[in-house]
């Protein structure tokens, strides 16, 4: 039987069924059809105590006949064997139907409805499953790619039907076809029905027949489990047991624990932060099993949405050559200058010990940061750019404050730009060369500066050798002494916050401040402060910097709807005097070896401080590793929208780890890059140079480690040796080649993010900068 929503009222029978030796109401006992809109299908699948069980097919977009057939996925309402709706998982069904999988949402008896008990929830549940895959030619389903998924004891029924044999409905037609479900999708299920277990005193007359954690065996089928931290009805322990017992017995299994969550957390009315991170993990299982592909559709999931998701305010600050060992807060035994802003950030919100820039070099980073893309995919294979140049960023290329703008976000830079630009003469439209100014003129217009680059305002200076012209908008508007622009930027920084704050949309602020690199010039106020000199001065100064932002946003009741991102481009430079501060007991990159331009871990390592006092918890780290590059997957994963065709080809989304949740795995691994070009890999507890030496400024250089026959390869144990001394790369040459590989793979197909192919802007990349070792 067949009915389209729309007609099902008046066509289907709605008396009342009586059934002797059944102790339920009369009036709650005939099931009647759902209206879940007139583009489901409901059918009846059985009947069963006398009452029509119905199972509601939402199918895949409008298309042609599909040439190989699709997945299913049937889902099961929670409502501890009692009670519950179909409605439950209708968002998870429409979402995956839209994905392009033929989805259903299963009735099955319940015991306020039919009177029945958990054995018959099981039975319905396997019956189910029996309909999909017996009407599978008739629906063009995969009969071998059906999954069954559901909360609480519909996460049960769905974990019985897949686990646990027999109790099936000896009434069903066609029971010689199977009713075991190909994958599981659970979701805090109530699947350990032990002694110790939920439900025991109403399964024991099935027990252990009923209980999935007490069946496991060899062939069941691949599961995820979606679990809160604090659910008081499944331990994380038996969860965790459960998880262990399926892989031993050679299944696939994964658990995602959700720490401080609830029973229930994954549904939208309880979270709808864990609602949208559940629902784009259960797509990655999927896109594990090859059930689906590409990258999943936020923006199919927030057309969801009861209510739409939150859109706070964005504002990243980037220090310029900030060591990672500069900031107190994270080399407390060997960080000698004070920076009591950037640790009351840390204490108000999260820090991410393992950090890094997308080079250990300015410009490079900053194009990472903004386009979500490594530079070394551009033109610029090595280096940083010197102004009086089009801008690196294409112009079709889309960047973090474009994406922002077209979400409905104000977007400002203060700062450096350092991505190039063009300078022309006002009159004329000339275009001036490097050659005939020292400096770009006062008057200059900017073709294709910042506001061309998706920012509405800009004010700052191109890099620090033209850091006397004072940039606005698309014009030079001044000739300053350098000394003067950290206060000039802190100043403008605070007056934008003014700005946008009075405004009703949400804004993105983002302040590339040129501190503390060189000039490095503290103001008269601040010299002297550190007791370490110039540059422990000016850290102090940049430091302060942070608290007028903190300040400024407190003062406009921005703070807790702002999430702040405080961080650096690159590690600290030598001309801060490393020597000299680590003789007096600083040590700039803290316990790593190397600082700015180098492939070791001071290059490119840094500190970075997020605070959101709405979603981040305060007081919290997080040691996964994650790089600059993020920025851009992350804003999109935060306002739940898909990026932009063609962008962010290197931003992996660090939004979960934010909320202090499990990371999604959206890459393989980080690449790293030195001043010179040279490549690094880093992945889990291994690190892959492919560089003789440092790859930069510290020693030995490349030229050094040439002149003392260092071998071409460096692999390190980071866990065990972050300072980086023991090279392994002789004794683990299966891993250096494992690593190899990985890298060969993101540089050849345009991107290290999961996602079709892209394409680089060179028709090649040289890999082995200091020559490729001999096979």
């Amino acid at each position: 039987m067949q009915l389209a929503l729309k007609s099902i009222r008046r066509h289907c029978r709605l008396g009342l069924v009586l059934i002797a030796g059944l102790a339920w109401s009369a009036a709650a006992a005939a099931t009647q059809p759902v209206d879940l809109g007139n583009d489901v299908v409901a059918e009846i699948y059985k009947r069963a105590s006398g009452d029509d069980l119905w199972i509601y097919r939402f199918g895949p977009p409008e298309q042609p006949r599909p040439r190989n057939r699709r997945p299913a996925v049937v889902f099961f309402f929670g409502g501890g064997w009692n009670g519950g709706s179909v409605r439950q998982f209708e968002q998870h069904a429409r979402y995956l139907a839209g994905r392009g999988l033929v989805t259903f949402v299963a009735d099955y008896r319940v015991n306020s409805r039919q009177g029945t008990g958990p054995d018959a929830c099981v039975a319905d549940g396997k019956s189910a499953v029996r309909w999909i895959r017996a009407n599978a030619d008739r629906l063009d389903i995969d009969p071998d790619r059906i999954a069954a998924g559901g909360g609480s004891a519909g996460g049960h029924v769905a974990a019985a039907a897949g686990i646990c044999d027999g109790l099936e409905d000896p009434v069903d037609q066609q029971s010689e076809v199977s009713s075991k479900p190909n994958a599981l999708l659970l979701f805090n299920p109530v699947y350990d029905n032990g002694p110790e277990g939920y439900g025991h005193d109403r399964v024991k007359p099935w027990f252990p027949a009923i209980s999935p954690a007490h069946n496991i065996t060899a062939d069941d089928p691949p599961a995820v489990v979606f679990l809160g931290g604090k659910d008081t009805l499944i331990p994380v322990a038996t969860a965790e047991r459960f998880a262990a017992d399926l892989q031993a017995a050679g299944s696939t299994s994964e658990l995602w624990v959700y720490p401080g969550q609830p029973h229930g957390f994954f549904n939208e009315s309880k979270s709808q932060a864990c609602f949208v991170d559940t629902l784009l993990r259960m797509d990655a299982f999927l896109v594990s099993l090859g059930w689906l592909e590409g990258p999943a559709d936020r923006s199919a999931v927030r057309g969801l949405l009861k209510t739409a998701p939150p859109r706070p305010n964005i504002v990243v600050v980037v220090c310029d050559d900030l060591g990672y060992g500069d900031v107190h807060c994270l080399n407390p035994d060997h960080g000698k200058i004070p920076t009591p802003h950037a640790d009351r950030l840390a204490a108000e919100g999260m820090v991410f010990t393992d950090a890094h820039s997308g080079s250990s070099v300015c410009t490079p980073t900053r194009y990472g940061l903004l386009t979500g893309r490594h530079c070394w995919r551009t033109r610029l294979q090595r280096g940083v750019v010197t102004g009086f140049a089009p801008c690196l960023i294409a112009a079709d290329r889309p960047t973090v404050a474009g994406f922002l703008r077209d979400q409905g976000y104000r977007t400002a830079i203060v700062g450096k730009w350092h991505l190039n630009c063009q300078y022309a003469d006002p009159d004329t439209g000339e275009l001036l060369q490097r050659s005939r100014h020292r400096l770009p003129p006062v008057g200059a217009r900017i073709p294709d500066g910042p506001v061309s680059r998706g920012f509405d305002t800009f004010h700052g200076f191109h890099h620090a050798r033209d850091m006397r012209a004072v940039l606005d908008q698309d014009r030079v508007i001044a000739h300053d002494d350098e000394i003067n622009m950290l206060p000039r930027l802190t100043d403008k920084a605070v007056a934008e916050i003014e700005t946008l704050a009075a405004g009703q949309r949400p804004f993105f602020l983002y302040v590339p401040l040129g501190s503390p690199h060189t000039p490095i010039l503290p103001t008269s106020e601040w010299r002297g402060k550190s007791g370490l000199g110039d540059y422990g001065d000016f850290v102090m100064q940049t430091d302060h910097a942070l608290g007028e932002i903190m300040a400024a946003l407190a003062r406009h009741d921005a703070a807790d709807n702002t999430l702040l991102i405080f961080t650096s481009d690159n590690g600290c430079s030598k001309a801060a005097g490393i020597d000299r501060l680590a003789a007096r007991g600083h040590r700039v990159s803290g316990p790593y070896r190397g600082s700015k331009a180098d492939l070791w871990e001071g290059g490119h390592r840094v500190p970075l401080i997020a605070r959101w006092p709405a979603r981040v918890p305060a007081g919290s780290a997080s040691d996964q590793t994650i790089c600059l590059t993020d920025l851009f997957a992350t804003v999109a994963d935060l306002l739940v929208s898909n990026l932009p065709p063609g962008s962010a080809e290197d931003s992996a989304s660090f939004l979960p780890t934010l909320s202090g949740w499990q990371h999604r795995a959206g890459r393989a691994g980080v690449i790293h890059q030195s001043i010179s070009g040279h490549f690094g890999y880093r992945e889990g507890r291994w690190k892959l140079l492919l560089a003789r030496g440092s790859g930069g400024w510290s020693d030995p250089d490349e030229r050094q480690a040439a002149r003392q026959k260092l071998p071409p390869v460096q692999l390190y144990d980071i866990q065990a040796d972050p300072g980086e001394r023991q090279n392994l790369a002789a004794d683990k040459p299966e891993k250096v080649a494992e690593l190899l590989s990985r890298l060969e793979r993101d540089l050849i197909r345009g991107r290290s993010t999961r996602g079709p192919a892209a394409k680089n802007d060179i028709a090649k990349i040289k890999l082995w900068k200091s020559g490729k070792p001999p096979e």
